[in-house]
């Protein structure tokens, strides 16, 4: 099935992985524990990015990247590969981990928390929400922080979705929220379907 993507003509294949009832491919997933390690996804909310804009004060600057199609770019181990159909003799399986599966989300927030961890390592800051990456910084090293997330999300053979990036600005939407340092406020973005 493809769904629409909010504000987009594009459409994501998701994977309905909830059904038929009694076969669900999601309860064969523990929901607690990936690769032998027992986890409790925790995502950064709107209360990360204003804790770091409080941190720089007024007047600091936000940018941000996001990742193309993520989930697509990840790998699966060969073991979990989901068969989707047979033609012609021939099997076919998904490679990446489909929407919809119930440690894709976790696959992906955990990839983009090493992506964050290097680029802290090379001194700068991100918010990572499964594929998408949030910054503030001072004037003076902004420009090097959006620069240094981009050559390293290329480094590391990340395909960047370059049209929603936003260079440094004093403004931003990020994880549904508007951001202003100029005015020290922010409020949540509302979307309709239409």
């Amino acid at each position: 099935m493809t769904v629409a993507k909010k504000g987009s003509s594009s459409c994501r294949v998701v994977v309905d992985l909830s059904f038929p009832e009694g076969y669900l491919v999601n309860d064969g997933i523990p929901g607690h524990s990936y690769i032998g390690d027992d986890y409790k996804l925790r995502y950064p909310t709107v209360d990360s990015t204003l804790d770091r804009i409080r941190t720089l004060g007024s007047c600091c600057l936000l940018y941000k990247r996001d990742l193309s199609r993520a989930y697509r770019q990840l790998r699966v181990d060969p073991g979990d590969y989901l068969g989707f159909y047979s033609w012609k003799g021939k099997y076919y399986f998904d490679v990446s981990p489909p929407f919809g599966l119930r440690t894709a989300a976790l696959m992906c927030q955990r990839s983009t928390n090493a992506v964050r961890h290097i680029l802290r390592n090379q001194g700068h800051e991100v918010i990572n929400y499964i594929d998408d990456f949030g910054g503030a910084e001072s004037p003076i090293n902004a420009t090097v922080a959006f620069e240094s997330l981009g050559n390293l999300l290329n480094e590391l053979g990340l395909q960047e979705s370059v049209a929603k990036a936003c260079a440094p600005a004093t403004s931003m939407t990020f994880l549904g929220s508007e951001f202003d340092t100029d005015h020290c406020c922010t409020r949540r973005q509302t979307h309709s379907n239409s």
